[in-house]
């Protein structure tokens, strides 16, 4: 009888140990510090991001932009007019977008802020014609993950948890409204002007007022937002 509760108390201890062990690993994932989809590293898969997400967190993770790419892109296109004294960009035909995420993070010049970028302007507000397709160049210029999605749900954004509220998942519609576009979460930008870049594309089929957000815990909280209109 002792042998049978030895072998008990030694599975017991063994099991807390592994999930204590675990727990430990998620929660210093969560804050940048561990080895799974955290903040600041991409290097396991069972990690608060690898919860929800598995492989396809990165799955985009073998494509990089070079600089000279980047500086070709840098201009808009004839079918882009950018107006700086309203903070707005007007699409009248199907074009393509380039839009950089946080690139004064990846740079020297450290800043806390987390925006998108466009053609030089912050958080810009975009308004496009009706019927047009917008291709979107996103490339991550930041030491952070980061996504763009398009949705319905407007400002103020809660804190964006990975379990989300009241037992909510990540991703829930309850946080965004509903999603027109979503594009992946792309790695950090690690330097040697080797960028993380996606390609997403939308058609502006129905007219109304939406927004463009980074789903990222925190960031669309943090300002990492701006409106979009189809017109």
């Amino acid at each position: 009888m002792n042998s049978k509760i030895a072998v008990i108390l030694a599975f017991v201890v063994t099991f807390a140990l592994v999930v204590g062990i675990g727990t430990y690993a998620a929660l210093a994932d969560h804050n940048g510090s561990g080895n799974g989809y955290g903040e600041y590293n991409g290097n396991g898969m069972m990690g608060l991001w690898g919860t929800y997400y598995g492989s396809g967190v990165y799955q985009n993770a073998g494509k990089y932009m070079n600089q000279s790419t980047l500086n070709s892109l840098s201009l808009p296109p004839a079918s882009i007019s950018v107006v700086k004294a309203s903070n707005s960009i007007f699409i009248n035909q199907s074009t393509t977008l380039l839009v950089e995420l946080s690139p004064s993070m990846g740079s020297s010049n450290y800043t806390p802020q987390e925006y998108f970028e466009m053609y030089g302007l912050e958080n810009p507000r975009i308004i496009a014609k009706q019927g047009v397709t917008i291709k979107f160049e996103i490339v991550n210029m930041d030491a952070m993950e980061h996504n763009l999605e398009l949705t319905s749900n407007g400002p103020p954004y809660r804190y964006m948890s990975m379990m989300g509220y009241d037992g909510e998942y990540y991703g829930n519609s309850a946080y965004y409204g509903n999603s027109m576009m979503y594009s992946s979460f792309l790695p950090p930008y690690s330097g040697n002007s080797h960028y993380p870049y996606e390609n997403s594309s939308f058609t502006t089929t129905n007219s109304g007022n939406y927004w463009y957000i980074c789903t990222y815990p925190g960031h669309a909280e943090e300002g990492m937002y701006g409106e979009f209109t189809v017109a």
